[in-house]
Formats: structure tokens, sequence, C-alpha cells
């Protein structure tokens, strides 16, 4: 059987509490309790998983790492260098920047858990720390975690030079007394040769000459090293840049062009092609000639020998 009223407690503050109003804010605090868990779970948190070094080499491709397996697909994938936007993927689409523009292309399109970055034809302006942002989703039964995900790839570019040392003639009746060339495209003002003996740096005098290669603008640098060799070791030259770090690879096969030993060989071809196509217009102005006054001196003939036979028909 019912009671007739409803109990009331009494509580030490000496204040009375209905307990239809008590279980009431019960219930409102168990919701905000649950709801609070709940948004801890759907929160966005950040986990910093990748940080890397890439090397690279100046107008070569550059592939700079991010995976990202249990992507979010719902949500952006974003390229940046030093807070500026590369590139932004979402679904099927990429926006890339104007400055790469044709040159940055993300792997999505190939492997849903690949956020790589490729970048063609890189420069010295592409130097710099990259971040990879995405995010994934964990789930826990019937929750879900988003984690905000971010890697840091540090690109470092270096400069390819090709460089030319011929061994070295001798000087002297002895042939100690060594001459050394080296021949090598500068790319950059700040572009020098230096030589070395054992990997260290040579204080022996050299000589460096410094001419354009035409059309190109370029400088070809060709340093000559005269010194008295001591031991079975020869002198090795290198390219430095104080600014730059350099990769220097040895061959001659970009040197034997003769427009890239001697910048006015390109000046001497020029000049003989005037030169032949100013002679065959001469010839074949002569032939022209020749052959229209011939054509005319038969034309006339042939008009002559009509007219004398016209005026005999008459006389006769």
């Amino acid at each position: 059987m019912l009671p007739d009223r409803i109990t009331r407690l009494q509580y030490s503050s000496g204040d009375l509490a209905d307990p239809l109003v008590l279980s009431t804010s019960r219930a409102q605090v168990n919701m905000k309790t649950f709801l609070g868990l709940l948004i801890a779970f759907i929160s966005v948190s950040g986990n910093e998983n990748q940080e890397v070094t890439v090397k690279g080499v100046s107008a070569q491709n550059i592939l700079l790492p991010c995976s990202c397996s249990s992507r979010n697909p719902d949500k952006e994938v974003i390229w940046q260098i030093n807070k500026t936007t590369v590139l932004r993927h979402q679904g099927n689409t990429s926006d890339v920047s104007a400055s790469y523009e044709g040159r940055a292309e993300i792997l999505l399109t190939k492997n849903d858990n690949n956020c790589s970055l490729l970048l063609s034809n890189i420069t010295l302006a592409d130097r710099g720390t990259y971040k990879c942002n995405f995010h994934s989703t964990v789930h826990n039964q019937a929750l879900f975690h988003t984690v905000y995900n971010y890697a840091f790839i540090h690109l470092e570019v270096s400069v390819s030079y090709s460089v030319c040392q011929k061994p070295g003639s001798g000087n002297d009746e002895n042939g100690s007394v060594r001459v050394f060339q080296c021949d090598v495209t500068r790319r950059h003002p700040e572009d020098q040769i230096d030589w070395q003996l054992d990997g260290q740096p040579l204080e022996k005098p050299s000589t460096t000459d410094a001419t354009y290669i035409a059309p190109t603008g370029l400088q070809h640098l060709s340093s000559n090293l005269t010194m008295e060799l001591n031991g079975s070791s020869e002198p090795k030259c290198v390219v430095k840049n104080p600014a730059i770090s350099t990769s220097i690879s040895y061959s001659c096969s970009e040197h034997t062009d003769p427009s890239i030993q001697d910048p006015t060989f390109v000046k001497s071809v020029i000049s003989s092609s005037v030169i032949v196509a100013i002679v065959l217009l001469l010839v074949f102005s002569l032939v022209l000639y020749h052959c229209q006054t011939s054509k005319r001196v038969t034309e006339e003939k042939r008009a002559g020998v009509t007219s004398s036979e016209l005026w005999e028909l008459n006389v006769s």
C-alpha cells in the first residue's frame, strides 16, 4: 500500500529535500558525466609520430614520406612548409599552390594509406621543414576517437656538379712536377674550385679562369694546379659553395663538347653557317639566271627563223 505522503529527509544543513527532486538531479549529473566521457572519446588529440630528414639533389625528384594508416577519408590531408600550404587533398581532389603547380603530387591517388608527397624538379627554394597533417580514426566499441596526426620532414637540397679532372702532365725532366687541370660549369656566383690532397685542403696557389658559355649564360671554370708530388697521392679538385651543399660526380663526358670547352665555338659555328648560306644563295641565283638567259636566247632564235621564212614566202 502506497504511503499517503512522501517522506522527507533531513540533511545536516537543516534543509529538507524532496526525493523526487534528488532523483532528477542525480539523473542530470549522470547524464552530464556520460556526455563528458563521450566528448572525451570523440575529442581530437595530437600525435606526432614521424620526423625524418630527406636529402635531394637539385633538378631531380624527391619523395617526402608520410604514412597515414587508419586515415579518416572525410578529413583533409594538408602538406605545409613553414606554415605555408603546399597541397590540400580531400576525396579525390588535390589543390596545389601556385609555386608547386605541376611539381607536387600526393600518393593517396595510388594508396589510401600513403600520404607521401612527390616533388619533381626540386630547387634550392624547396629547402625547409615540411609538415604532413591528417586525421585517423580509432574505434572503441560503440565510440570512436579521432586522432590528429602530423609528421615533420626536413628537406635538404644540394646542387649536382660534374667535374672533369684531367691527369697531371709532367712539367720537368724527372716528371715530379705535375700540372693538373679541373673543369666545371659554374651554376651559382659563389661556386669556386678548391684542391685537396688526401682529403685535406691544399694551400698551393692555383689559377682559375672563368668564361661564359653561349647561349646558356653560365660560366665555365677551369683551374690549373702546378705542384711537386712527393708521394703516390694526387690532388683532387672539388667544388665549394659557402651557401649550399654540393654533390660531385667525376666525369669528362659533359666537357668533351667543344661548346663547353671553348665558348667561342658556338659563335664560329653560327658565322660559318651564315657564310655557307650566303654562298648557296649566290650559286642558286647564278644557276637561275643562266637558265632564264638560255631560255630567252632559244626563244629569240626560234622567232628569228620564223620571220625569215615568212619574208621568203612573200618575196616569191
